[in-house]
């Protein structure tokens, strides 16, 4: 990591609104899907309202549905700045869950391949295990190496390719 700031993960908060919305920005130039679209809903009353859902536990409205899994929506701050957004799903719902996993993840992408990454996911280990959580399942797409060397350098075990589709890791506490 190149910053000597401590890093904290928080609940999404209005107060990093403007660190929020360069991230969401820079995600949508290289064309990553996102819930919220900058080029739509561009205004601080939208992204607030994105905001004030992720703070409650919903990403998407099919979160708001009660066969949902809970979630807790986390971002990575260093300096005041966004660097990462990561959840946790506090259980394992459906096909979803299956190919989901408990944990979801991404780094800003000007913070790419400097251990953010590992370091987040590290931190929200930290939060499963206090919440008691045994283990955990974590995926990511067979071609995505540098998301694999994450999970497996926070002790993640390869168990299966699920579906063809979704790299699947246990992690246990």
């Amino acid at each position: 990591m190149t910053s000597s700031a401590e890093a904290r993960l928080v609940i999404p908060s209005p107060l990093y609104r403007d660190s929020i919305r360069d991230y969401l920005i820079s995600c949508a130039e290289i064309n990553e899907a996102l819930p919220w679209d900058p080029s739509v809903d561009s205004d601080d009353q939208q992204l607030n309202l994105y905001i004030n859902d992720l703070a409650r536990g919903y990403w998407t409205p099919s979160d708001k549905q009660p066969t949902a899994s809970p979630v807790t929506h986390y971002w990575y701050i260093i300096d005041s700045h966004v660097i990462g957004r990561c959840s946790l799903r506090h259980s394992l719902v459906g096909n979803f869950g299956e190919s989901h996993g408990h944990i979801g993840y991404d780094i800003h992408p000007h913070h790419r391949k400097q251990g953010y990454g590992t370091a987040m996911l590290s931190a929200l280990l930290d939060i499963a295990r206090k919440r008691g959580m045994e283990s955990v399942l974590i995926t990511c797409s067979p071609e995505n190496t540098a998301s694999r060397r994450m999970i497996e350098a926070c002790g993640g075990i390869e168990r299966d390719l699920y579906e063809g589709e979704y790299l699947r890791f246990d992690v246990h506490m």
